[in-house]
């Protein structure tokens, strides 16, 4: 089965835990890793202060951002057994999101072509629909509500947020392994080596 699949960048593909960390502390708040995902820093910071976080990881110190565990080698066998993934991100600083991912060796498994990039969060509901996105993975449940073209909506929750309390009709992973093997749930087909 050849599903389509759409992927987000940040906090998905890109790790911006530390540089969350680093950026929080300098503005006096000193955070663990697990509550540097997007929905944890709305319930923990001014939205001003969010704000900030977000603009500065997006420029030049979110290329020292990490990728996410298992991402790139999960990726080349989702390519495989699958199709090639389109990430469709918001992003204002698209230059710098491309510069990522060719320093940390995303070209391949992922083509330029299909590096996608929308104004806001809402309007990743209108690529994946053009696109027949059959299953998309993002790190923010708001986003996946609205993705009412997309069948199968799945959450990356590296630190297990909503693991055990999952919003419904929203798969929750925790990793990029994990998230491999709902796919081959989906598709019925076995464990590419």
């Amino acid at each position: 089965m050849k599903l389509k699949i759409g992927l987000d960048l940040d906090g998905v593909i890109i790790d911006h835990t530390n540089n969350k960390i680093r950026l929080a502390k300098k503005y006096g708040y000193f955070l663990k890793p697990a509550q540097t995902s997007s929905e944890s820093l709305k319930k923990l910071l001014p939205a001003k202060i969010k704000s900030f976080i977000d603009y500065g990881i997006y420029g030049k110190i979110g290329l020292s951002s990490k990728p996410m565990e298992g991402a790139r080698e999960t990726l080349k066998k989702i390519t495989k057994a699958f199709s090639v993934p389109y990430v469709i991100s918001r992003r204002y600083k698209k230059q710098i999101a491309i510069q990522w991912l060719k320093k940390n060796n995303f070209f391949p498994p992922l083509p330029r072509n299909q590096i996608l990039f929308v104004k806001s969060d809402l309007k990743k509901n209108n690529p994946c629909k053009k696109l027949g996105i059959d299953v998309y993975l993002d790190d923010k449940i708001k986003v996946l509500d609205n993705l009412t073209s997309v069948k199968y909506r799945v959450l990356f929750d590296p630190y297990g947020h909503h693991y055990k309390n999952p919003p419904k009709n929203i798969k929750v992973v925790k990793t990029w392994e994990e998230f491999l093997r709902y796919l081959q749930k989906l598709a019925n087909c076995a464990i590419i080596n």
